[in-house]
């Protein structure tokens, strides 16, 4: 039995005692009371369960009593490369999912204005660029909304023109041209920039509030509404984190400028480190020091949920759920596995799994290694898992072993049962996992050296004792 690395889709599968916070989400999402527009991130490092929780979120909504809210699931990094470009995809599919409440809607007028409506949207999602008698912009919605929206978001969510550096110092454009030139040149200069910039800013804005009042009209006719009685709009955007940073950075600030809109209710499961990264590459070094962050972060997420590491008791809680009990050698190594894994689902199911699959290659030389040295089968199993779970858990220390270096490996061991350590594995020393996981039996240095390229490297040339 292998473990499947996919994200559980339904509560009642968790088996990491994780079930309360999509509990929490599906009733916040749920709940009357809950103020919209609303953004919620679930925070959390790689293979933390961001995945699982928006999933069974999702779940539980859907399977709510009316008025049930609408649901979108949003795999943002399958668009990653998508010629639409991410966050335009996600508009694409907001606007399908609510094309289809117009197919479900009763016949009458209601109906008919639903259906105008929609229309309306998709015709400005691809409407050319126009000028007209009175100067006004229209939005090129097939080109023009990339730079639109940038610079509109760029004024909307403050601070990209007068962001601070680490000194307290304006770093925005304007401040660049005051740099460059002096006295009334430099005045009239940023006269002219701010000047020119508010005349493009009204012209662009006025066509995004153009879309974004259609878009509201479709969410009010599809019965979207904040307060009482009304339905909500769920779009759970996931896998944020496995775009590049840049383009993430891009659509929250899409959704925040194009879709912060009553009724609707937006949980992104990400990586908090991927805002940073794609702030300092869109806007440079002034965005992502801690006042500017802050505000940038609180601007685009009312809600922030934070997914703890798993704790010990959890990762064992998992070992000895009833499906491993199949595989008993699970069990013989599940001390081991939580003491030296990642504390995140993934790495733990990697590591197991990696384990099984060993166990299976080696299956030949384990029989007769257990038959040569007289050892029970437990310890020949702990003896290959501890192997696999230096080389993947601690590979620093894997591959200084691996040069031929298997004494230094007897020296940590001793180490973990109180000995004295040599100054040149201090490094070693100083992680605790790798301390205890060696610590448990049974130890390495009870077997000859050649039998440790056969556990490390694959290298199986069995030497009789």
């Amino acid at each position: 039995m292998l473990f499947y690395d996919q994200p559980i889709t339904a509560p009642e599968d968790d088996r990491l005692a994780r079930r309360a916070y999509s509990d929490v989400l599906a009733d916040v999402i749920r709940d009357s009371g809950t103020q919209t527009p609303l953004n919620i991130g679930v925070f959390g490092d790689w293979g933390s369960g961001k995945s699982s929780i928006l999933q069974c979120a999702k779940h539980t909504v859907d399977h709510s009593a009316d008025p049930k809210p609408i649901t979108i699931w949003f795999s943002a990094w399958l668009f990653s490369s998508h010629r639409e470009g991410i966050w335009r995809s996600l508009i694409l599919l907001v606007v399908a999912a609510l094309a289809e409440q117009c197919g479900a809607a009763e016949p009458g007028d209601s109906a008919t204005d639903l259906k105008d409506a929609y229309n309306n949207i998709v015709e400005s999602l691809y409407r050319s660029l126009t000028l007209t008698a009175h100067g006004d912009y229209q939005v090129n919605w097939s080109g023009g909304i990339p730079l639109m929206a940038d610079f509109a978001l760029r004024a909307v969510s403050g601070g990209v023109f007068d962001m601070t550096d680490k000194k307290g110092e304006k770093t925005g454009m304007f401040s660049r041209f005051a740099q460059v030139l002096t006295g009334d040149d430099a005045r009239e200069a940023i006269s002219l920039i701010e000047r020119e910039t508010h005349e493009t800013f009204v012209g662009e804005v006025r066509s995004v509030e153009q879309f974004r009042d259609a878009i509201e009209k479709v969410l009010r006719l599809s019965g979207i509404s904040d307060g009482d009685g009304g339905r909500r709009l769920a779009i759970f955007v996931d896998d944020l984190d496995r775009c590049q940073p840049e383009d993430a950075i891009n659509t929250l600030e899409a959704i925040k400028l194009f879709l912060d809109l009553p009724g609707v209710v937006f949980v992104f499961g990400m990586d908090e480190k991927l805002v940073s990264r794609g702030l300092l590459k869109k806007y440079g070094e002034a965005a992502t020091n801690e006042e500017n962050y802050g505000s940038y972060l609180d601007k685009i997420i009312h809600l922030q949920i934070e997914l703890p590491l798993l704790s010990q008791s959890q990762v064992l809680t998992f070992l000895e759920d009833e499906t491993l009990l199949k595989e008993p050698c699970v069990k013989m190594v599940s001390d081991l596995v939580s003491t030296a894994v990642p504390n995140n689902p993934r790495s733990l199911k990697k590591s197991i799994n990696t384990y099984l699959i060993e166990r299976r290659l080696k299956k030949s030389f384990l029989d007769e290694f257990r038959v040569a040295f007289k050892i029970s089968e437990e310890d020949s199993n702990r003896y290959l898992c501890k192997s696999v779970l230096i080389r993947l858990c601690f590979p620093k220390f894997f591959d200084h072993i691996s040069n031929d270096n298997w004494r230094d490996l007897f020296e940590v061991e001793k180490h973990a049962k109180g000995e004295p350590l040599a100054s040149h594995l201090n490094m070693f020393g100083d992680d605790k996992n790798l301390i205890k996981m060696t610590s448990l039996a049974p130890y390495f240095d009870s077997i000859p050296k050649e039998m440790l390229k056969a556990f490390f490297s694959g290298e199986i040339d069995f030497v009789n004792p």
